[in-house]
This record gives C-alpha cells, sequence and structure tokens, in this order.
C-alpha cells in the first residue's frame, strides 16, 4: 500500500507543483512591483485563493482518469494489486494533496500580510499562540469540525471517483464528459432536495450542534463507503477501457 502511495504521488506532483510555485512566486514578487501593478496583483491573488481550490480538484478528476481509463491505465490495471487497494491509494493521495494545497494557500497569504501589511514573525506567532489557545478551550468541538471537513472532503473525492468510473463502464459509450458533469449536478440536486425536505430537516433541527457534527460524519461516512464500494465493483466487473 505504502508503495502504492509512493508512485502515486510521484505520478501526479508535476500537476501541482507548477501551481503552488507560480502562486508562492506571485505571493513573494507583488509587494515589490509598482503600486498600479501591486493593486491589480493583490486583487488577482484573492481571486487566485479560490480558482486554486477548484483547479486542485480538476487535477484530481484529470489525473484519475488518466491513470485508470486512458492508456496508463492498461499499466495500472494489471499492477498485482487488488482495486480496493488501487482506489484507496489515490484517495489518500488525493487528500494529501489537498492539505498540502490549503497549506501552501495559508503560506502565501501568510507571505503578503509580512510583506504588505508589515507584519512581523512576532504577530504570526501570537495569532498562533492565541489559535492554540482557544482551541484548548474547546477540543472536542475542534475535534469534530476537522473530522466533519475531512470526510466531507473524501466523500466529494469518492464521488469523483465514482463518476468517472461510471461513464467508462458498459453502460456508457458516448458523451462520457457530458453525461458525467450532468449526472453529477443531479445528484447534488437529488442531495438538496433531499436536505431541504420536511422530515430531514426536522430531524436535523433537533440536534444541537454536537450531535449534527456527529450526524454530518456519519453521513460523510456513509456516502465514502457507497461510493468506495461502487468504483471497486465497477472496475472490478463493468470496466471498459478506451
Amino acid at each position: 500500500m505504502l508503495k502504492l502511495l509512493k508512485y502515486e504521488l510521484i505520478g501526479s506532483y508535476r500537476q501541482y507543483l507548477l501551481t503552488f510555485a507560480v502562486y508562492l512566486l506571485l505571493c513573494c514578487a507583488t509587494p515589490f512591483l509598482p503600486t498600479v501593478i501591486n493593486q491589480f496583483l493583490s486583487g488577482l491573488l484573492m481571486v487566485a485563493l479560490f480558482g486554486i481550490v477548484i483547479s486542485i480538484f480538476v487535477n484530481i478528476v484529470q489525473h484519475f482518469s488518466r491513470s485508470m481509463f486512458n492508456r496508463p491505465g492498461y499499466l495500472t490495471l494489471t499492477l498485482p494489486v487488488s482495486s480496493k487497494e488501487l482506489v484507496f491509494s489515490k484517495m489518500i493521495g488525493a487528500m494529501i494533496w489537498t492539505f498540502v494545497a490549503f497549506f501552501i494557500l495559508g503560506l502565501g497569504l501568510m507571505i503578503l500580510m509580512m510583506l504588505i501589511a508589515d507584519f512581523s514573525f512576532g504577530d504570526i506567532f501570537n495569532f498562533i499562540n492565541q489559535l492554540c489557545y482557544n482551541i484548548s478551550l474547546y477540543p472536542g468541538e475542534v475535534l469534530q469540525s476537522l473530522l466533519a471537513a475531512f470526510t466531507s472532503t473524501l466523500a466529494m473525492i469518492a464521488s469523483f471517483y465514482f463518476t468517472i468510473t461510471f461513464v467508462h463502464t458498459k453502460y456508457v459509450t458516448k458523451n462520457r464528459v457530458l453525461i458525467g458533469v450532468g449526472g453529477y449536478i443531479l445528484g447534488l440536486l437529488a442531495l438538496g432536495f433531499i436536505a431541504d425536505s420536511s422530515m430531514f430537516y426536522g430531524l436535523v433541527s433537533s440536534m444541537n450542534s454536537s450531535s449534527l457534527y456527529i450526524f454530518n460524519i456519519f453521513i460523510n461516512v456513509v456516502f465514502i463507503v457507497g461510493f468506495f464500494v461502487g468504483t471497486t465493483y465497477l472496475i472490478d466487473k463493468k470496466l471498459q477501457i478506451e
């Protein structure tokens, strides 16, 4: 499993490295540019934060599709490992890159604030110290929030993998991108209608904040398991490689 994860990270790092390097370079260079360019790039970097987050998930989708269902897929699927190990390693690799992306985004913002707003290392240290103190006051709530965010992100990645795999089965032979995107959007709309239903709303509204976090984590885990099992089943039984 560790070897699979290592090869997964090595095989996908080029997609992320350039994006991270350009972002950090702009964060470092922006304060030293002329005022007009400085103001323009500062605003652009704020927009770029959302763009980079989106690009990370686009890269996750593209890498999974290319490594599993295009020419490299022939080699990937002949490895002496089970589909469960293969998909699991890709999910963990995607989560690692997601965490790295958020760390890089935070680092870039910190550099930008230090150079533009004249923040010192002492200010940042005090901020981190205060943040750690606040976390120590509510460790349970913080842990629940982190678990909810982690499982939510993993569930989203698992849903991407299931959708991509489904459109490469014998059930879909044409317009795979259109069917995949359309099906994913319809799935989100269906979940939205369920979440807005009176029964679901009544259930959620009766919970306190702690129970709501636990319920959210439970639902995410159900989706993760369901999409993971569905993806591995389709790979083993219904796959049709280009």
